[in-house]
C-alpha cells in the first residue's frame, strides 16, 4: 500500500511544482527531507503539497484523508519529515479507514 501512496504523493508532488521555479521544485524520491532544518522545502510549497495529496487520494484511493491532522509523537519525527515517511503515514491512515 505505501508504493500506491508514494505514487500519488508523486502525482502531489508534479501539481506543486508546476506553480515553482525549476530551483525550488520538490524532488520526487522517498528520502526527499520536507521539515526540518536540512529541508529546502518552502512552507508554503509544504502547505500546497498537503492540499495536493489530499486531492490525490481522494481520486486514486476513494477516500478522504484529512493530512491536517497530522502530528508528531511525543520524542518522534513528524510523519511528514520526508516523502517516504508521508507515504506510510497515510498508507497506515488508509488501512485504518478500511
Amino acid at each position: 500500500m505505501t508504493a500506491d501512496v508514494l505514487s500519488t504523493l508523486y502525482k502531489a508532488v508534479d501539481a506543486v511544482n508546476m506553480t515553482l521555479a525549476e530551483a525550488n521544485r520538490i524532488p520526487k524520491a522517498p528520502d526527499t527531507v520536507l521539515l526540518g532544518a536540512d529541508s529546502a522545502v518552502e512552507s508554503v510549497a509544504l502547505i500546497n503539497l498537503i492540499v495536493e495529496a489530499e486531492i490525490a487520494l481522494e481520486q486514486d484511493h476513494g477516500r478522504s484523508v484529512n493530512l491536517g491532522e497530522a502530528r508528531a509523537p511525543e520524542g518522534g519525527e513528524h510523519p511528514f519529515r520526508t516523502l517516504g515517511s508521508m507515504a506510510s503515514y497515510i498508507a497506515a491512515r488508509l488501512g485504518q479507514a478500511a
